[in-house]
């Protein structure tokens, strides 16, 4: 079955196009009339600029998300399923010919520009799939026959049925219940608007930015000097090499411009429409197409996150879910699934990941050979121990008693109600450093926060330790004082790293708050 795709004949003199093929004729030759008179067919769209663009974008960016499959653990866990046939075909190789990231491009180009894809499931004698094979969708259709779904595409001009359970088919929006409107049959008229001013731009700086004319020739010549006249007309005006030059009209001729020039018909103003035209089409961004846009994201990330939202992940979840009914047995369904894995998508400067990275290891999100492996680094020994977020101890059955250092510099283990004031102080300037961090993003927040003397954190210490207020001045007017300070000689671009260094070194003088709140009582 996988010859019988893979090997369509050609003609000698086009190895592209099947003259057997009907529909392969029409793809030449056919397409649809816009209102401004140009003929739009799928493959011209694709030599508009903006089109081309969004089209390699998207399916660019799909085809590089790894679509990797998964095994349910229980509830809340699950692992990379490993040895399931369906998992190769999808993520490594789709077939003899092919790669995955080939694959799915095709894939995409296919779904962006006809709104429809189609993939045959080749399947060894077991019945598991073996490989994935494009089917053009220009001449491939689906279709009811016997109240049954079935699809149906054309090979060296034969109509080949295919069991609907064996062909991966995504559509975009559907009108039918059958298969998505064809894109380029819906932005005819767009597209043909943009190809017409293209066309336009095309022949006005072929004639030297000249504009064209009616030549007025009087009544009394005859129609061999009128004919005379129009030869030479062309001989010496028109062409590359007789731009700019001066015409000289004798005998009372007459040339008159009746062309709108490109600044009146505002052929610029055109184009950018149309770029912003083409981006509404595809759901995206003007900026995605070179253009500036009302919309601004902070980051590049939140860029790309809001790309992932409102362009692909639809489609992310339509082949997820496809793969997942045509790919998977009915026992596989049950505990195994398909994801796409966006993380290159999202992926964040050098700055921004450890940030995110050192917060994840302090709350116990991950563990450090977790966060090595985000960066593609090999895991090292004791590094898959998870912390608690407020005292740093490993967590677990296997998690060791906490140590303190006694008076002379050893160490032995505290009593349970010692513990307990030591992870409640812990808590309480952890939770001070991390609002401080954030707070001071933004210098504005930031001051707000200092000024006001930290009033939450110190309702947090007197709900937990009760009225003390030596110990409670000890925690938080020394920090404020210094903080006051960092403001005043501080510039607002260092602030955060200021502020941080403050509170990290407040959050070690967890041992002698702890001290003096024993003492105190």
């Amino acid at each position: 079955m996988l010859s019988e795709f893979l090997g369509l004949t050609r003609s000698l003199e086009n190895p592209n196009l099947s003259l057997t093929d009907p529909d392969s004729w029409n793809d030449a030759f056919g397409g649809s009339r816009s209102s401004a008179g140009v003929n739009v067919t799928h493959k011209n769209a694709l030599s508009l600029a903006p089109v081309w663009q969004a089209v390699s974008m998207i399916s660019g960016d799909i085809a590089k998300q790894p679509l990797d499959l998964f095994r349910r653990i229980d509830a809340k866990s699950r692992e990379k399923a490993i040895g399931v046939p369906a998992s190769n075909v999808v993520r490594r190789r789709s077939n003899a010919e092919v790669t995955a990231k080939k694959f799915w491009r095709r894939f995409m180009v296919h779904s962006l520009l006809w709104n429809n894809a189609y993939a045959f499931i080749d399947r060894n004698g077991r019945g598991e799939p073996i490989g994935l094979i494009n089917l053009l969708p220009d001449r491939t259709y689906p279709e009811r026959k016997s109240g049954q779904l079935r699809f149906v595409t054309v090979v060296d001009g034969k109509p080949t049925p295919l069991l609907a359970s064996d062909v991966i088919h995504v559509e975009g929006i559907t009108t039918d219940n059958m298969s998505g409107c064809d894109l380029v049959s819906h932005a005819t008229d767009s597209w043909g608007l943009a190809l017409a001013a293209e066309g336009f731009g095309s022949e006005f700086f072929a004639n030297g930015a000249q504009a064209g004319g009616v030549l007025e020739i009087p009544p009394h010549y005859t129609k061999k000097a009128a004919d005379n006249l129009e030869a030479g007309w062309y001989k010496k005006y028109e062409g590359k090499g007789n731009w700019f030059k001066t015409a000289i009209l004798r005998e009372g001729a007459k040339f008159h411009n009746v062309t709108v020039d490109a600044q009146k018909s505002q052929h610029h103003e055109l184009r950018e429409d149309q770029v912003r035209e083409v981006a509404r089409w595809f759901n995206l961004s003007p900026s995605r197409l070179g253009l500036s846009d009302s919309v601004s994201y902070n980051s590049k990330s939140e860029d790309n996150q809001a790309y992932l939202d409102s362009t692909i992940q639809i489609w992310l979840d339509l082949i997820a879910d496809e793969c997942w009914a045509k790919l998977l047995t009915t026992a596989e369904q049950q505990s195994h699934f398909f994801e796409h894995n966006t993380k290159s998508l999202l992926r964040m400067n050098a700055k921004a990941r450890m940030e995110v990275y050192e917060t994840g290891l302090e709350w116990g999100v991950w563990s450090v050979n977790e966060v090595r492996s985000f960066e593609n680094m090999n895991p090292r020994d004791g590094g898959n121990v998870y912390y608690s977020p407020m005292n740093h101890n490993t967590t677990g059955e296997d998690a060791p008693a906490i140590p303190v250092e006694d008076d002379i510099g050893g160490s032995s283990e505290v009593s349970e109600d010692e513990d307990r004031t030591l992870h409640d102080v812990r808590r309480l300037l952890f939770n001070i450093g991390q609002r401080g961090r954030h707070k001071a993003k933004k210098p504005t927040a930031f001051c707000e926060w200092v000024d006001g003397g930290l009033a939450w954190h110190r309702e947090q210490f007197r709900a937990t330790f009760g009225d003390n207020p030596d110990v409670e001045s000890l925690v938080f007017d020394a920090l404020c004082n210094e903080l006051n300070e960092a403001l005043n000689r501080t510039q607002a671009d260092e602030l955060s790293s200021v502020a941080g260094e403050i509170l990290k070194k407040h959050e070690q003088r967890a041992e002698f708050i702890t001290q003096e709140l024993k003492e105190s009582d």
